[in-house]
C-alpha cells in the first residue's frame, strides 16, 4: 500500500514562522489649526448640523480638558 503524505504528519525539516516584534514609537502630536476647528464648527451650525445645545456640549467637553 502506498504511503499518502498528509500534513496531519507535520513537516520534519521546516522551522516555525516567527514574527518580529515591533515597537511602537508615539510620534509627538500636530498643533491644531484653531481657525479650521473654528470656521468647520461655524459652517456646521449654519447648515443646522449642530445646535445651540450641541455648541454648548462641546465647549463643556473643551474646558474638562484644560
Amino acid at each position: 500500500m502506498k504511503n499518502i503524505n498528509s500534513l496531519s504528519k507535520g513537516y520534519s525539516k521546516s522551522t516555525p514562522n516567527t514574527r518580529s516584534k515591533k515597537e511602537y514609537i508615539p510620534s509627538s502630536p500636530k498643533k491644531a489649526n484653531v481657525e479650521e476647528i473654528y470656521n468647520k464648527i461655524k459652517m456646521l451650525y449654519s447648515d443646522g448640523n449642530l445646535s445651540i445645545n450641541d455648541i454648548t456640549t462641546i465647549i463643556n467637553e473643551l474646558q474638562k480638558i484644560t
